[in-house]
């Protein structure tokens, strides 16, 4: 589905609202208010909106949503009022984009597929037999069926998340550290061969804090500029690929996220010029003006 001007894609998921929330236990985890999955149960055209999506869209109860078909899909728009905003259990998100009633979602799509499905079990130690009775019971289907625990299967993807996380920690830092071995190098090298113009500057009674600033202002301007660049071919790249491409609309370029990362470049950019910041204020004006 599409909403908004840009036309950026969600994923809209039909469910078992009972089942949901008595399986997922987001009302007593705290990840949906209790009037809020109420309102929903009694709404047959109503939805549940994932914390990162109403935030992103400035989505707030009770409003009315129309979302439009992927280009080329016979279905008509879908409206629906939001009903609650389901936050996230254990780190990570229970639900899709949007959800709407398993009964309206199919008088709406007219036709469907089944995702997942939860089965409640009575007695825990039969857990492992059920399971296997699920298995055998769909061995022969041409769909492959796997089961297990609820538990598990938000443990499994809070582990993925994690994995995905480090590996993106390391990956960051590496980029980091190389961007702060050229930025240093450049700014070293820069400051080595005007040693003689800092030399006659301080000689001329320019304060030492301003030849630190001249130093520190002049690896500013040479990160920043590659900052900004990185962060518009980011913005191209998300919005080109991530959102229309790979239909993955959870990747933004949030506010905050522009704000880290210039303060990133400006860290970068403070730490580089320290050493060549330190040899400035250390020099000797006079022998520095005999070898000029």
């Amino acid at each position: 589905m599409l909403y908004g001007t840009q036309r950026e894609p969600l994923v809209v998921e039909g469910l078992s609202p009972h089942a949901f929330l008595a399986l997922s236990d987001a009302v007593g985890s705290g990840a949906l208010p209790r009037a809020q999955a109420q309102g929903w149960l009694a709404d047959p055209t109503g939805a549940l909106v994932s914390e990162e999506i109403a935030r992103k869209y400035g989505w707030r109860l009770g409003q009315t949503v129309t979302l439009r078909p992927l280009q080329g899909a016979a279905r008509k728009d879908l409206t629906f009022q939001i009903d609650g905003v389901i936050g996230k259990l254990k780190g990570v998100t229970p639900s899709s984009d949007v959800n709407v009633p398993l009964d309206y979602f199919r008088r709406w799509a007219h036709t469907d597929y089944i995702g997942f499905m939860f089965v409640q079990v009575k007695d825990a130690h039969q857990t492992d037999a059920l399971a296997q009775a699920i298995t055998r019971r769909f061995a022969n289907s041409t769909t492959p069926v796997a089961t297990q625990s609820f538990s598990s299967l938000l443990q499994g993807i809070f582990e993925r998340v994690a994995d995905v996380n480090a590996l993106t920690s390391v990956v960051i830092g590496a980029s980091l550290f190389g961007l702060f071995l050229i930025c240093f190098n450049m700014v070293l090298h820069s400051v080595a061969e005007r040693l003689g113009e800092f030399a006659l500057l301080k000689a001329i009674g320019f304060a030492p804090a301003r030849l630190v600033w001249l130093v520190c202002l002049e690896a500013i301007l040479a990160t920043f500029p590659a900052a900004a660049a990185g962060m518009l071919c980011a913005w191209i790249l998300i919005r080109t690929i991530a959102d229309i491409k790979l239909d993955l609309p959870g990747i933004m370029l949030t506010p905050g996220a522009l704000a880290e990362s210039a303060l990133i470049a400006l860290g970068l950019a403070v730490i580089s010029s320290v050493l060549p910041g330190i040899r400035v204020l250390r020099m000797n004006c006079g022998r520095v003006l005999r070898k000029g």
